[in-house]
């Protein structure tokens, strides 16, 4: 059984947050914050005592690093040099993840990112972001590795059983570090979310097929290539996580992309060679959710999107305080939130051409989410259009209904959204839409 689906690593989440500073949307954060780390269930704390405790944690460690050489043997490659290991409670983990929060987060950074995806339909308006991220992060962490210490660090609450296939992966992490420096690679500095879930997908999916490959190798079975399918059947049921049961869907979702997509991904680049052929990959990453979603667009080098350039305010001088590219895989999740089926939300985001989102704030405190879409053809703009529409309405109990493009909506709670068409650039087909959320709609919310 693969150990983690996407969950919570500070290697990720130290550069992440300084990255904030430059504005990024929810999904980068989430994609920060929930990286290079194992889940496992949930398990009751030790009670131990302080000797017993420590001779836990060294055998914990003694097995963890015992992994080491089946890494290698699936990779093909040996560690440069020793990887540490230690061993952290669930309060020692918890206390570190408030205070980075505390100390390289902006004040308002979480607050801004939760009003644009409340106001896109992402999450249920009440729901305390700051919190659903900790409370993930809390519960489920069973391991990650941190390239600022090169060290492996094991949850004290993880069980021996599922100590192995956690172990594996963490410590691909750490040979990736290695031999691609995963800090420069994941430059959250430079790169916008979706090129972060781009990159982490191949980060998380090569680990997660060596973890899978080596557990089948130690029963005997042939390598993954030769059974791509049935592997890819068997991955399937294999990403699954204890979130607690108010985990809003769409984080459920979000936080498992790396590994949902990126095992798949990864496995495309595998097909017929060995993992040496990844190296390639690494040199040349994938740009986009939509070129991992679609592997063929990634292998053509055929980049067919165009994220719109940042702006810094709009004609009322409001300042934009947040911005990002939200990219196809989000789109999915959003669409999804917002009543499509499975099937329909995969097809209408299919049509992405790229975007940026930004959020202005308005001298009395309210804001304006500015969602600059870019699609494929007109029938692509108006099957996402149908979804993303009609769906805030439904979701949000809208007073009225309007048509699509040039027409304004009124949303609950005095919330305006408009949408209209933007300045076409070449084939891409603009659809520009702004959500106006008032002071009264944030209280109502926060009560």
């Amino acid at each position: 059984m693969i150990s983690e689906p996407f969950f919570p690593g500070f290697r990720i989440l130290k550069p992440r947050l300084r990255a904030i500073n430059r504005s990024v949307a929810l999904v980068a954060l989430l994609s920060a914050i929930f990286s290079m780390c194992a889940v496992v269930p949930l398990a009751g704390a030790e009670s131990e005592g302080p000797e017993i405790l420590d001779a836990n944690h060294q055998m914990r460690c003694d097995l963890a690093l015992a992994a080491q050489h089946m890494v290698e043997e699936v990779r093909g490659e040996q560690f440069s040099e020793d990887v540490v290991c230690e061993v952290k409670s669930r309060t020692q983990i918890g206390e570190y993840v408030r205070r980075r929060i505390e100390s390289e987060l902006p004040p308002d950074q979480l607050k801004f990112e939760g009003i644009v995806c409340k106001a896109l339909g992402m999450f249920p308006a009440n729901l305390d972001y700051e919190a659903a991220v900790l409370r993930v992060y809390e519960t489920s962490l069973g391991g990650f590795y941190d390239p600022d210490t090169r060290a492996f660090t094991i949850a004290d609450w993880t069980s021996f059983e599922s100590l192995k296939g956690i172990a594996i992966h963490e410590l691909t992490h750490a040979l990736q570090d290695q031999r691609f420096n995963l800090e420069t690679f994941v430059d959250f500095k430079a790169l916008s979310n979706d090129e972060v879930l781009a990159r982490m997908a191949l980060v998380e999916g090569e680990a997660t097929l060596i973890a899978k490959d080596a557990e089948e190798r130690a029963v005997g079975k042939p390598p993954l290539t030769a059974r791509r399918l049935a592997v890819l059947k068997e991955l399937a049921g294999d990403f699954s996580a204890p979130f607690s049961v108010d985990t809003p869907e769409a984080l459920q979702q979000l936080v498992q992309f790396p590994y949902h997509a990126g095992a798949p991904f990864v496995l495309s680049i595998l097909e017929g060679s060995t993992y040496a052929s990844v190296n390639s990959v690494f040199s040349r990453p994938p740009m986009s959710t939509e070129e991992v979603l679609h592997p063929l667009k990634y292998q053509q080098n055929k980049s067919d999107y165009e994220n719109p350039a940042a702006s810094v305010s709009n004609d009322r001088d409001d300042p934009v305080v947040f911005t990002d590219v939200v990219g196809e895989f989000a789109i999915r999740v959003l669409l999804r939130e917002l009543g499509a089926a499975g099937s329909d939300a995969v097809a209408a985001a299919a049509g992405w051409g790229g975007d940026r989102v930004e959020l202005r704030v308005q001298k009395n405190g309210s804001f304006d989410v500015l969602w600059r879409t870019r699609w494929d053809s007109v029938g692509d703009a108006a099957e996402f259009l149908k979804y993303f529409e009609i769906g805030q309405r439904t979701k949000r109990a809208a007073n009225q209904q309007q048509s699509l493009v040039g027409r304004t909506t009124l949303l609950r709670d005095a919330m305006v959204m408009s949408i209209f068409g933007g300045t076409r650039s070449g084939s891409l087909v603009p659809v520009d839409i702004n959500i106006h959320v008032p002071v009264a709609a944030l209280k109502r919310a926060a009560s």
